[in-house]
């Protein structure tokens, strides 16, 4: 194919996609070999980075926008918490960070307004009406430099506080 013919063809995918798209989390009417999946993808993980005292830090990111890792990324996190394990999801795509969604919540107060000093820590935290395992920080008020935030010491110092409280810390970052 031309790259003019693969670009159109990218297009319309893309168009589709977003027509259908929603939040999906993990539930008692799930298909058992979705759940299954995810319970895979958790025993790998836990597997080959094993839990440590401080917290152990998983990032998530994609090629391309719409691939998916948001809903992969919550639906981990769930597995997770689950299986017991104190989990924090911290949604780090501060420009379109979907994570709010799928706790039926609004993105601000989030990462962004505690990286900025907008907002206490005890503010950016919820704790999931899903699973009392789980809590999550949202994206927060969209920034017109999220890397600036992202790369500053005060993100440094989030991630290993909350290493001190959490078994897993989960980073759902921007495609790259």
């Amino acid at each position: 194919l031309s790259s003019r013919s693969r670009a159109k063809r990218s297009r319309m995918a893309t168009q589709s996609h977003q027509s259908h798209r929603h939040e999906y989390l993990l539930n008692e009417n799930t298909p058992f070999d979705v759940t299954e999946a995810f319970r895979n993808l958790k025993a790998a993980l836990s597997v080959s980075v094993p839990k440590k005292e401080g917290g152990v830090v998983i990032m998530t990111t994609s090629a391309y926008p719409e691939d998916g890792k948001t809903t992969v990324t919550v639906n981990l996190a769930l597995m997770f918490a689950v299986s017991n394990a104190k989990v924090i999801l911290v949604d780090a795509d501060i420009r379109k960070g979907r994570v709010a969604k799928y706790f039926k919540r609004k993105s601000a107060p989030g990462l962004s307004d505690y990286l900025s000093g907008q907002a206490s820590l005890e503010e950016v935290i919820h704790n999931s009406h899903i699973n009392e395992n789980l809590s999550y920080i949202t994206c927060g008020t969209h920034s017109p430099r999220p890397y600036e935030l992202l790369e500053s010491d005060e993100m440094k110092n989030l991630v290993e506080e909350l290493k001190k409280y959490y078994d897993y810390v989960i980073i759902d970052t921007p495609p790259i």
